[in-house]
């Protein structure tokens, strides 16, 4: 005979953007919601918006299944960057045992379905392509989040999810839950039995707890009913139509505390006063669902927000900063970055804070903060004695395509790559600017081994030049992000005629594991002896640039003579980022700073030293960050002694670009 705490959910499927979908056709989500020990006892409700006109009568309205879950109403998906607003809202109600079980996490499975535009738009037609399963929490204190849901990497779309949550009331059932999800099913029953015998040995267990936590939880309710108040006025504050005509909210009757004659058994009297509490918190939870549930779309820019900005302070303790100056960088505190950073990193993974750091409130699973997958960040912003400002934005130049034109991104693979290894960034990036125009370059596909990089940033300059003609684009910023070789060839491009003209528009370079100073101080011996097969028998001209091999004096060489071109100046931002893990490119020309080895090194450290100097002398009052990430590798695979794993995770791992899209979110605007 337990006591259950009942939890309402208002779950809000708002709007949903497809990003990069494999395929057009039909569509819809289900949503389900279980306790984190893998029973559900809900009942949904749907409180879908009425669908617009003229859609087609084979388009699934909203419903609920037979498995109590919720399937929103069928849209069609016809092209990429398509915005669907869904509008569905649903309801579910939730029992959770309120001794064991309220301080306890709920799961939601978000699944996206899938059916052929030909079919007959039955359930039975639709298949499940891509699947989020979101963990809620502190559920006691009520939830009021907006949440991105971001889909599997091969069928990216985002859906704005609205969460509201609010504990209704605490319930002596002499039975079990409300419902399970499937009540035929021999295991809920045979657990359901075995509870319901251990209670039957133990018939006070619940009585007492509500004698013993008659002020608990009279003052949980009391809580709950002030919090929904507050969140209820803050809300109608973002809404036009709540602002003007707010929702009455009463002020609480407490009950008074029994006479000194009363009759009543103390457990009897605990419920009476849970009783009257609970009746106001359901005209009040009524009141929210009949007036503010319609106004989602209104404050839910408020909400989207508020969690961007509570996402932000969860990284930031997986984020390390410092500022240092120019004139700083030759000082031997800066050149062990890779052993220091990779020791903290560790220590922090293995620290007792970071392991135990209290979930959000709503966290997508597979996006989860464990110190197991998280990313580490260590941020370096580069600055002049004589400058004030950390940021430093640079002035434009003024007129109408300022106001009217987009922003082009351009992103630049590297050796043997291809325009699809940065489209997790492209799609990234589209869930915070969805008005960005993107160009994955394919000019130097065919073949990165022979050509040289000047050849290859023509090539590159020359697809720009078509690509805007073609689309007739009206460019009010330019911004280029490239990966290892990508950024060199991106230097090269930006010193043609052809891109002259947009030189006054560039905005943020991001350069990810990029070999800027090139190989000449290169500790990988392996990686040494592959590029020497490839520059000897397979005569690739880009390798021996960036190798430094391809002139008799250094100063001679490509890579030292693209130093000298000053075109990383034109950029307002610019982003270095390397990762100590990665052994593919040096981390020195990673992050275009000195190495131990060059001062050593009479013959050849004065010309690197001079690349490094061309190559940051310039940047004075620019907005100039280093950025060195941690990845999480697991095991002990040839990949990971190589290197070779952390280069690639710059392309393919999610974890990396969410939080580096997210908390660089400004520089892609």
């Amino acid at each position: 005979m337990p006591v259950f705490a009942i939890i309402d959910f208002a779950i809000g499927l708002w709007n949903f953007r497809n990003i990069d979908l494999v395929q057009q056709g039909l569509y819809h989500l289900r949503c389900r919601l279980q306790t984190k020990q893998g029973h559900m006892v809900v009942i949904p409700t749907s409180h879908s918006n009425v669908l617009p006109t003229g859609i087609p009568s084979e388009y699934l309205p909203a419903n609920i299944a037979d498995d109590y879950s919720f399937h929103s109403r069928t849209f069609y998906i016809r092209y990429e960057e398509e915005s669907v607003q869904v509008g569905d809202v649903c309801q579910f109600q939730l029992e959770l045992d309120a001794e064991r079980e309220l301080h306890d996490s709920v799961l939601m499975e978000l699944e996206l379905l899938h059916a052929s535009r030909h079919s007959e738009g039955h359930l039975s037609d639709f298949s499940a392509i891509a699947k989020r399963t979101l963990m809620f929490n502190d559920l006691d204190k009520g939830l009021h989040e907006a949440f991105p849901v971001i889909f599997d990497d091969v069928n990216f779309a985002v859906l704005d999810l609205v969460v509201h949550s609010t504990l209704l009331d605490f319930r002596f059932k002499t039975t079990g839950g409300l419902m399970r999800a499937d009540p035929s099913d021999s295991k809920d029953r045979r657990r359901d039995e075995k509870r319901d015998r251990k209670l039957a040995g133990q018939p006070d267990s619940a009585l007492k707890f509500l004698v013993d936590n008659r002020a608990l939880l009279v003052d949980r309710l009391a809580s709950t009913y002030h919090r929904l108040v507050r969140k209820m006025t803050r809300l109608c504050r973002h809404s036009a139509q709540l602002s003007t005509n707010p929702v009455p909210t009463p002020p609480l009757e407490i009950p008074p505390p029994p006479a000194p004659d009363c009759a009543d058994p103390p457990h009897i009297l605990t419920l009476k006063d849970t009783n009257v509490l609970a009746g106001q918190i359901m005209v009040l939870w009524g009141s929210f669902m009949d007036r503010v549930i319609p106004c989602l779309g209104d404050f839910f820019p408020h909400l989207h927000e508020a969690w961007h900005r509570r996402t932000l302070a969860r990284w930031n303790e997986s984020t390390f900063r410092e500022t240092i100056t120019l004139e700083d960088l030759s000082l031997p505190m800066y050149l062990s970055t890779q052993d220091m950073h990779m020791g903290v990193g560790e220590k922090l993974r293995a620290s007792q804070h970071y392991r135990a750091m209290r979930p959000l409130n709503v966290e997508d699973m597979m996006f989860s903060t464990t110190s197991e997958h998280h990313p580490i960040f260590f941020e370096q912003t580069i600055t002049t004695r004589d400058e004030t400002a950390v940021f430093n934005p640079r002035t434009r130049m003024s007129g109408q395509g300022d106001f009217t034109g987009r922003h082009l991104f351009v992103l630049v693979h590297g050796f043997q790559g291809n325009s699809y290894d940065l489209r997790l960034m492209k799609n990234f990036i589209l869930t915070i600017n969805p008005d960005g125009v993107f160009l994955c370059s394919r000019a130097n596909e065919l073949d990165t081994v022979r050509q040289d990089l000047q050849s290859m940033g023509e090539k590159l300059a020359k697809e720009i030049d078509r690509f805007v003609t073609r689309e007739n684009i009206t460019v009010s910023k330019l911004s280029f992000i490239a990966h290892s070789m990508g950024s060199i060839i991106t230097r090269a491009c930006l010193t043609t005629p052809l891109m002259q003209r947009f030189l006054p528009r560039l905005h943020t370079f991001v350069s990810l594991s990029s070999p800027h100073l090139g190989y000449m101080y290169s500790k990988n011996k392996l990686l040494d002896s592959a590029m020497w097969i490839y520059k000897m028998y397979r005569r690739s001209s880009c390798l021996k640039q960036l190798s430094l091999s391809d002139g008799k004096e250094l100063e001679n060489c490509y890579l030292y003579q693209l130093s000298q071109a000053r075109v990383l100046e034109y950029f307002s931002h610019i982003l270095l980022v390397s990762s100590p893990q990665d052994r593919y490119v040096p981390i020195h020309s990673a992050r275009i700073e000195s190495c131990a080895d060059a001062p050593k090194d009479g013959k050849k450290g004065r010309v690197f030293m001079q690349m490094v100097d061309n190559l940051l002398s310039p940047l004075k009052g620019h907005h100039v960050l280093r950025v060195n990430v941690m990845f999480s590798i697991q095991g002990g695979l040839l990949q990971n002694a190589i290197g070779r794993t952390a280069h690639i995770l710059f392309l393919d791992s999610s974890f990396f670009f969410r939080m580096f899209v997210y908390s660089y979110r400004r520089y892609f605007l």
